[in-house]
């Protein structure tokens, strides 16, 4: 099954296209080395590059840029050159046979490390275009071996845009090739600029690892508290902080247990909540994000027969915004798994 679906995957290009304005033009680009096929391919792509989306879920470009590859077709080097510089399309074929060891082609290659764009590898047999260990190694090496003022900011540029599995990935192959001690502070600024909680626990499991100083990971768990003391993540990181002995406090309205559990004084929490009018009376009440009906002017007593793991709010301002004259009381999620 998995062969057929590599096999489906691979000719993919070819049936989107086909299915296309430009179709024609594909074929006359496949059976064709001169000039006029690379007029026509290059106003393809000019004309792909100007609707794409900006994000990793556009893969037409790649598309596109597997079809021109296939063709063996050197012309069409200066458009794959062009997908890497601004699009940071790349496959394995065209990093060994057009940048390695060309110095000629090296700024070219530079230019596309450093877009702050995430990668699109042509691996057609890869489900995540935007990661290729191997082929990721192989680069990050290659400029290491050219200059290491260059691998320094290729990383730095490269862990700051990432997020998710492709900034795993990438830190992946620095570990496989490179001491990551010494780009400690590239993973430093990215935990402070996170956006994510899945990113920032990463980082932080990695800092920790290199022995990160316990002030810094502190401050770090401290202005970052908003993305990651919520929902399922605040266990995850209280347990973290309880067993590596950070001083991270808690907010006054529950107390963290050995486990990095939170155990809420829910009466007084809701109480602060209603005196200073972030939620009304009878707020909205989601429960592991379900709606749920209570009696009028009961919420406090259905709460407190829940193991709550966490509560957020959205204040009656921001609920009037999301769910209309329904939201002018506010908005309470809980959660309790």
């Amino acid at each position: 099954m998995k062969r057929i679906y590599f096999i489906l995957l691979t000719f993919f290009p070819i049936s989107f296209f086909s299915q296309t304005r430009y179709e024609n033009n594909i074929d006359f680009i496949r059976k064709n080395c001169n000039q006029e096929s690379l007029d026509k391919a290059r106003k393809i792509y000019t004309e792909l590059q100007a609707k794409q989306m900006d994000n990793s879920f556009d893969t037409t470009l790649k598309e596109y840029y597997e079809i021109l590859e296939s063709t063996g077709c050197r012309k069409f080097d200066t458009i794959l050159f062009s997908a890497w510089e601004k699009d940071k399309v790349i496959s394995k074929r065209v990093f060994e046979t057009s940048f390695y060891g060309s110095n000629e082609n090296y700024s070219i290659f530079m230019n596309g490390y450093l877009q702050k764009k995430e990668f699109r590898f042509a691996n057609q047999e890869n489900l995540d275009q935007g990661i290729d260990d191997e082929l990721q190694l192989k680069m990050l090496k290659y400029i290491a071996a050219h200059s290491k003022s260059d691998l320094q900011k290729v990383i730095r540029v490269n862990i700051q845009k990432l997020s998710g599995q492709e900034l795993i990935h990438f830190i992946s192959a620095i570990e496989k090739g490179f001491e990551l001690k010494e780009f400690q502070e590239d993973l430093i600024s990215k935990s402070y600029h996170a956006e994510y909680a899945f990113d920032l626990n990463y980082l932080m499991t990695q800092l920790i690892s290199l022995k990160a100083d316990n002030s810094t990971l502190e401050s770090i768990l401290t202005d970052k508290k908003n993305i990651w003391d919520k929902e399922n993540w605040s266990e995850k990181f209280w347990s973290l902080i309880r067993s590596n002995g950070f001083n991270i406090k808690p907010d006054p309205f529950y107390q963290i247990d050995d486990k990095g559990r939170k155990r809420y004084r829910v009466r007084a929490y809701i109480s602060h909540l209603k005196q200073n009018k972030s939620i009304g009376e009878n707020p909205l009440l989601f429960i592991n994000y379900n709606l749920v009906e209570y009696k009028e002017n009961a919420l406090i007593e259905m709460l407190e027969k829940l193991d709550i793991k966490d509560i957020q709010i959205e204040s009656k301002d921001e609920s009037v915004n999301t769910f209309g004259a329904r939201g002018t009381q506010g908005v309470l999620k809980i959660q309790t798994y």
